[in-house]
């Protein structure tokens, strides 16, 4: 058995096996990437093995250009508030940036996207790897809502929440057919599938039954605010109208 410099064959056969692993990790995360909305255009080149490149679906739309657009918009948003204040709300980490954190928290791994990120927003470069690297924790300085959210508000209006009301929508449609398999199981067998678009580009994605749930609480934690605060809300951010936040498609939280 080969054996690696200075190791023992226990070793190197764990070494091999972690290889083995990761790279087979990396295979199967890849070959979800259409059910995980990356769905890339016919004969895409990204330079890896074939069985490491992003596929394309037959009859769905590529989405690399509509989430490469919300992606830069949204860092564009992180920037503007990170480049005056430590954290989202403040001077103190929140659930708002846990939030943020768990979606963008993953581009530190990828070497490419790291380097993208932190050319295109360090700030936000910057903030990610202090909360990686725990520095987050015990901040307890001043919270407010300072305007510079705005731009990330409007962000979120124009993909989160279209993307929320149009999977709830499908999921009505989709029941009411008799259809009772979403997610990934019912994307590998081609069913609850639907078309919508997003930032004026299409695409086709299958019905995520625990994005109705979360849509519901969203809806749910709207509705809990006083009359005054909503309205406070959304004067100050005249993008968060209750309009917004219908609960069509998110009340069967036994479905789930």
């Amino acid at each position: 058995m080969a054996t690696f410099p200075g190791s023992s064959p226990d070793t190197a056969s764990h070494h091999a096996f972690r290889a083995h692993e990761a790279r087979t990790l990396a295979q199967r995360q890849v070959r979800r990437c259409p059910y995980l909305f990356s769905v890339a255009p016919a004969d895409f080149d990204c330079g890896m093995p074939t069985d490491l490149t992003p596929p394309s679906r037959p009859g769905f739309p590529s989405t690399h250009e509509l989430l490469d657009t919300a992606w830069r918009r949204y860092l564009a948003a992180m920037e503007h508030i990170l480049t005056h204040q430590p954290f989202l709300l403040g001077g103190r980490f929140t659930l708002a940036d846990a939030s943020a954190y768990g979606q963008l928290g993953m581009n530190l791994v990828d070497g490419r996207a790291a380097g993208l990120l932190e050319d295109f927003a360090p700030n936000t470069f910057v903030w990610l790897n202090r909360i990686s690297d725990g520095e987050d924790r015990g901040s307890d300085g001043e919270l407010f809502a300072s305007e510079r959210l705005a731009p990330l508000l409007q962000c979120i209006a124009d993909t989160f929440i279209p993307l929320m009301q149009q999977n709830a929508i499908a999921y009505e449609k989709a029941k009411a057919s008799g259809q009772t398999l979403f997610n990934e199981a019912a994307f590998d067998r081609g069913e609850a599938l639907y078309d919508g678009s997003l930032l004026g580009l299409p695409f086709r994605s299958v019905v995520k039954s625990f994005q109705v749930l979360c849509w519901r609480d969203v809806c749910d934690q709207w509705q809990a605010l006083s009359g005054n605060t909503q309205r406070e809300l959304s004067t100050r951010f005249p993008v968060l109208q209750a309009s917004l936040f219908s609960q069509e498609g998110a009340r069967q939280p036994g479905d789930f």
